[in-house]
C-alpha cells in the first residue's frame, strides 16, 4: 500500500514539472532573450531596484511584462528566485558604494544599505554576509588595506 502511495505522489510531482516546462516552453526563444536582456537592462544599469518597495511586480511593470514570466526567465536563466537576484544585485551595488571615496565616503553602513533598499541594518548585514562571506565593515576595511599596499607599492 506504501509503495502504491507513494508511487501516486511521484506521478504528481513529475506532472507538476511537466507542467512547469510546458509554461516556460510557451515562450518563443525570442521572446524568452528580449525578456532577459530588459531584466539585465534594469537590473545592471539603473538603480531602480535600490528602492526599498521593489518587487517582482515592479521589475515587470518597468519592462512591460507580468510577473509569472519575470520570475521564469529569472529562475530558467540565473537558477535563482527574484529576490536571490535582488539580494544578489543590491549587494553588488552595496560593495561598489561602500568603497566609493567620494559620493559615498560619508554615509555609514547603515545608510548605504538602506540606499540600495534594504528597511533593516540587521537585514542588510544578514544578506552582505551570505553573499560575500563577511560583513559590510570588516569588507570596507580589506578594501582600504588594499588601496593602502598597492599606494605603498607604487
Amino acid at each position: 500500500r506504501d509503495d502504491v502511495e507513494s508511487r501516486g505522489l511521484g506521478d504528481v510531482y513529475k506532472r507538476q514539472e511537466e507542467r512547469k516546462a510546458t509554461r516556460t516552453s510557451n515562450m518563443k526563444d525570442d521572446q524568452k532573450q528580449q525578456l532577459l536582456e530588459d531584466i539585465q537592462r534594469v537590473m545592471e544599469h539603473t538603480d531602480e531596484y535600490c528602492q526599498q518597495e521593489f518587487t517582482v511586480g515592479s521589475l515587470a511593470k518597468l519592462i512591460g511584462s507580468n510577473e509569472r514570466y519575470v520570475s521564469m526567465v529569472i529562475n530558467d536563466h540565473y537558477g535563482k528566485s527574484f529576490t536571490e537576484l535582488l539580494n544578489d544585485c543590491r549587494i553588488k551595488k552595496a560593495c561598489e558604494r561602500l568603497t566609493d571615496d567620494t559620493e559615498y565616503a560619508n554615509l555609514t553602513i547603515t545608510a548605504i544599505g538602506q540606499s540600495v533598499g534594504y528597511k533593516s541594518q540587521t537585514t542588510f548585514i544578514k544578506q552582505f554576509r551570505k553573499c560575500t562571506g563577511l560583513t559590510p565593515s570588516v569588507y570596507q576595511k580589506f578594501v582600504a588595506e588594499d588601496r593602502l599596499k598597492e599606494h605603498t607599492v607604487e
